[in-house]
């Protein structure tokens, strides 16, 4: 047995929040109830979750929140199938775009949800179209990751009927690709779950057979 190695950062994201954002913070801090945490510092693994693949899981599995998303791990999370792997590329560009996005807040003295609200705006007078440009990249590599790529990653400022008609503008993906990338995640999921089932039963058969113990014979009741 070897002792779990102590984490220098993990990986949050709220569990009520407008767009879905992960980051990463340091493990010395105390987190509220309200923020959920992933014991990694992997930035593959950061890419995954900030990819449009596991928001649109993400969106079709949770529920809502007002305008938001509240994200529940049971739903979004363990069930959505990630790509096997951490290709170099994915955490370069991860990594790029964690950077990028501490140094626009940090300059522009803002915090996450008003970043991407720039992000998502095309009048936005901030500095976030390299952020922009990087969530693109970040996608082709994640579908590049699935093998998945014939997918047409190109984003585009349009309107997202599941959002309230006033609040949905977003810089993402057509309507069409959304629907084909849910369907192959959907796909992907059923896969996995009858692998880990058929390994399940394989293993169970490869198990011994229990004994059966032997039974107590019974004893008379005096009168």
């Amino acid at each position: 047995w070897k002792p779990f190695p102590p984490l220098e950062r993990v990986l949050v994201v709220s569990e009520a929040s407008k767009h879905g954002i992960f980051s990463f913070a340091p493990n010395r801090y105390v987190f509220s109830h309200m923020l959920i945490v992933f014991t990694k510092e992997d930035y593959s693994f950061f890419a995954c979750l900030q990819s449009t693949f596991h928001s649109v899981w993400s969106r079709k599995h949770c529920s809502t929140l007002g305008m938001g998303l509240r994200y529940t791990p049971s739903s979004a999370f363990d069930t959505f199938p990630r790509p096997y792997g951490a290709p170099s590329e994915l955490r370069n560009l991860a990594e790029r775009l964690h950077a990028v996005r501490a140094d626009v807040m940090k300059q522009q003295q803002i915090g996450l949800t008003s970043l991407y609200n720039a992000i998502h705006d095309p009048g936005s007078k901030l500095p976030v179209e390299e952020l922009r440009q990087l969530h693109e990249e970040l996608d082709k590599a994640v579908a590049r990751a699935y093998g998945w790529d014939d997918l047409d990653m190109s984003h585009d400022f349009r309107r997202v009927d599941y959002l309230d008609p006033k609040d949905n503008l977003r810089r993402t993906i057509a309507e069409p690709v959304r629907l084909e990338i849910l369907r192959r995640l959907t796909l992907l999921n059923k896969e996995r779950w009858e692998q880990e089932e058929l390994e399940r039963r394989l293993t169970e058969q490869r198990r011994p057979a229990k004994k059966k113990k032997a039974s107590a014979q019974p004893q008379g009741k005096l009168l």
